[in-house]
């Protein structure tokens, strides 16, 4: 590797390994399989698109994220890919998020365009 995708990928483990606030323990779990694996990422600015429904308003958070590829690689045999999901216990970014776009990076970074929907008011159903 160059110079700088080292860098590149020593940046990468700070912010992920290294026990930086910005991580986030999360499950991955793979689109084919019920295969789980720990991972730890990094997300961007999300951002949140209410839409209201006949049911209510669902809230449908985008947000990009980063992970190791190389962790998913060597566990499923594949990198990651859309139509995976992201599971995530709690915290601000809490919910179950789909894998929508994936764009691997030299530095063993696979930056993940994650979305999750998710009820956030119930509305009234009228019977006719």
């Amino acid at each position: 590797m160059s110079r700088f995708n080292d860098m590149v990928a020593g940046d990468l483990g700070r912010l992920i390994e290294d026990g930086s606030d910005l991580g986030a323990d999360a499950t991955f779990v793979a689109a084919e399989s019920s295969t789980e694996l720990a991972i730890r990422l990094v997300f961007g600015d999300p951002g949140d698109g209410l839409q209201a429904i006949s049911e209510g308003t669902t809230d449908n958070r985008t947000a990009p994220a980063t992970t190791r590829a190389s962790v998913i690689q060597d566990a499923i045999g594949r990198p990651p890919q859309p139509g995976d999901l992201v599971r995530i216990s709690s915290g601000a970014m809490a919910g179950e998020w789909a894998v929508s776009a994936v764009q691997l990076d030299q530095g063993d970074g696979a930056n993940l365009s994650l979305r999750c929907d998710r009820m956030f008011s119930a509305g009234r159903v009228s019977k006719a």
